[in-house]
């Protein structure tokens, strides 16, 4: 039986009991943030909640912007890199040391991520290594073979600073 309220106090176990968990009640997490003892339990409940989001966006900079830079510092989780925040090799590298960079030493490492799949859906090319793709992959039934094109693929994604790769 799922219950909707804490049995003793009577209180809501969900901020809005009957709404979907996805859901976001922001007085409700404001009331929560100021019952909190401290600035800094504040700041961990903003880092917490930061490192679960990840963001994209529309240009090709070398170094990370401005906006990007501040949130990362702040706790974000991650950032997505697409075909349209790549110009060469050079500019792509550059950018990831930029993001890495920007977050502060004692956080967690930022995700870094890519939809590098093979076949049509390639984010880098030169000079990564062309992969064919994953369904032709995994149609040769060959585990052995698979793994050793996903161990390729993270090897050269992590050489040029990506930590996670959106492929099947």
């Amino acid at each position: 039986m799922i219950r909707s309220r804490d049995r003793k106090s009577k209180k809501p176990l969900h901020p809005h009991p009957g709404r979907t968990p996805g859901s976001l009640n922001v007085a409700w997490m404001e009331a929560q943030a100021e019952s909190m003892s401290s600035l800094t339990d504040m700041d961990r409940l903003k880092r917490a909640a930061g490192q679960m989001l990840m963001v994209g966006f529309h240009d090709a900079p070398s170094i990370v912007p401005d906006s990007l830079r501040q949130a990362l510092d702040e706790g974000l989780g991650g950032v997505i890199l697409f075909r349209r925040n790549i110009k060469d090799i050079h500019q792509f590298m550059s950018l990831t040391d930029s993001i890495h960079r920007a977050v502060p030493h004692d956080a967690p490492a930022p995700f870094v991520a890519v939809d590098q799949e093979g076949g049509r859906v390639v984010r880098l090319r030169d000079p990564l290594t062309p992969i064919p793709p994953m369904r032709k992959v995994g149609g040769e039934s060959d585990p052995s073979w698979t793994r050793a094109v996903s161990a390729m693929m993270a090897r050269e994604l992590g050489a040029v600073g990506v930590n996670l790769n959106f492929a099947p």
